[in-house]
């Protein structure tokens, strides 16, 4: 169902919600498709037409809407924040939590929880003025050298929606925002997060690059993992102190020799308690003396 509001400064270039750029590209494909139909009048106002609306269904843009001021992005389907990305990395990953939305938010709100379940943050450190209203903070990452940046807290709707982005002279330039809504079912929450990275040009660059070379998919996956552990269980999956697989040899096993020759005593009892010793076998012949 297609609905229309007033678009916010932060919510991105994104105007066209998800349901209009599915209906955008099956018309796309439509008045394409109708180009072989040969008698049709406006052939090229089809043909202008069918392209705009494939574009607008990749791109997510409109530019009526844009000057209009409005969207039809849906709140619960939209992004916080967005950045102008070129070449950065965008990232969507989901998970249920099985406790009380309150509760999920209250730990990820609490910035400082972050480098617990995000491998590749080093800390998280608040250090704007609540009285003041300010919402700023200080990451620190991990790579191969310490890239660090300044973020803030763009939208936040308690209980409901976090979204952040680095300031203008950060050097990782980055975006993003947590959703939690209840799960069906009375199974949790479900937290919905959406990462955007852009490195700027120079050394400073090029190690956040090799800081986004670690901040992949998979990566993400698997910290929201960890988050669902510490929050369901109080502590996140490890496999510090777990062995590697290889079996270790007790002081009391034997080895591999001695066990074959083991084995080997076993098969020539079994052959003796078959073939007694005083019973010859059938193909000898005794002697008649």
């Amino acid at each position: 169902m297609l609905g229309f509001r007033k678009q916010g400064p932060d919510e991105g270039p994104t105007n066209v919600g998800k349901t209009e750029r599915r209906l955008s590209a099956v018309i796309g494909a439509l008045l394409l498709g109708s180009l072989a139909i040969k008698g049709w009048p406006a052939k090229w106002a089809r043909l202008g037409f069918g392209l705009v609306m494939i574009e607008r269904a990749i791109t997510g843009f409109c530019t009526p809407y844009k000057l209009l001021g409005i969207t039809s992005v849906q709140p619960e389907e939209g992004r916080a924040v967005s950045l102008p990305l070129e070449r950065g990395l965008e990232i969507e990953q989901a998970v249920t939590v099985n406790r009380p939305r309150d509760e999920v938010y209250a730990y990820w709100r609490e910035l400082s929880n972050l480098p617990k379940f995000m491998r590749h943050l080093e800390s998280v450190t608040e250090t704007g003025d609540a009285a003041s209203g300010s919402a700023h903070s200080r990451w620190v990452a991990k790579a191969p050298v310490t890239v660090e940046w300044e973020a803030e807290i763009t939208t936040e709707r308690p209980g409901e929606l976090i979204g952040w982005r680095s300031v203008e002279s950060a050097t990782v330039k980055n975006a993003g925002s947590v959703r939690f809504k209840d799960a069906p079912g009375g199974r949790g929450t479900e937290v919905h997060v959406y990462l955007e990275y852009q490195p700027v040009a120079g050394p400073a660059g090029q190690a956040a690059a090799k800081l986004m070379q670690q901040v992949t998919l998979q990566q993400v996956r698997m910290d929201l993992g960890r988050f669902k552990a510490m929050l369901e269980a109080g502590e996140a999956p490890t496999t510090e102190g777990q062995t590697s697989g290889r079996a270790k040899l007790r002081k009391d096993q034997p080895t591999l020799k001695e066990r074959l020759a083991q084995r080997k005593d076993v098969v020539q009892m079994a052959s003796e308690e078959s073939f007694p010793a005083s019973d010859a076998p059938g193909w000898i012949t005794q002697s008649s003396g």
